[in-house]
Formats: C-alpha cells, structure tokens, sequence
C-alpha cells in the first residue's frame, strides 16, 4: 500500500501516517488541558521558565510536550505564561483560581 503526502509529493510505504500524528497531537492536547487546570504544577513551570532563554524553554518536558498540542493549546499556555509574568504568582494564582471558580459554577447551572 502506498500513500503519496499531499504537501511534499513523498510516497509513502505502509498505512496512513498522519493517524500517528494526529493521535500524537491529542495526547498533548490532553496534557496541556490537564497542565492548564493545575495551577501549582503551572506556577512551578513557570518559574522554571523565567529562568530559562526561549530556546531552553523548549527542551523541558512541558516545552516538548506543547509543541506537540495544536497551535489554541500552544498559544493558550504561553497566553498564560504571558499573564503570569505581568501579574505576578499571587495574583496569577487569584485569577486562575476565580476563573476555575467560574467555569465549575457554570457546569453546574447546565
């Protein structure tokens, strides 16, 4: 079976392979879901990565992982990253925590 990428005009050898990259993709979506939702693990992150250049930032497991996710995933994390550096880590924590606040008080009005 041989299947041709669009993009480059390759021909491939086997089954589809952007399955492989589209399971890949989900996976990190998940984590960088699950990492968003826990604040002390992303204060902790981003401490790290004050301290680090950009470049360093994406060789750290979080940094590799989020460069798998989709690009809202991606933008998403380093939006907060952003936010946490303006703010500060109290006040970051205070508004991550009223915005988890929020959004488990709306499913609970569904």
């Amino acid at each position: 079976m041989n299947d041709t990428d669009d993009e480059t005009g390759e021909v491939r050898v086997g089954g589809n392979l952007n399955k492989v990259d589209d399971v890949v993709e989900k996976v990190a979506n998940k984590l960088a879901d699950e990492m968003e939702d826990d604040i002390p693990s992303l204060v902790k992150i981003f401490e790290k990565w004050k301290r680090l250049s950009v470049e360093a930032k994406f060789t750290t497991p979080e940094g590799l992982m989020l460069a798998k996710a989709s690009n809202d995933r991606f933008m998403k994390i380093f939006k907060l990253y952003g936010l946490f550096n303006f703010l500060g880590e109290a006040a970051f924590i205070q508004r991550l925590e009223g915005i988890k606040a929020n959004k488990i008080k709306a499913a609970a009005q569904k």
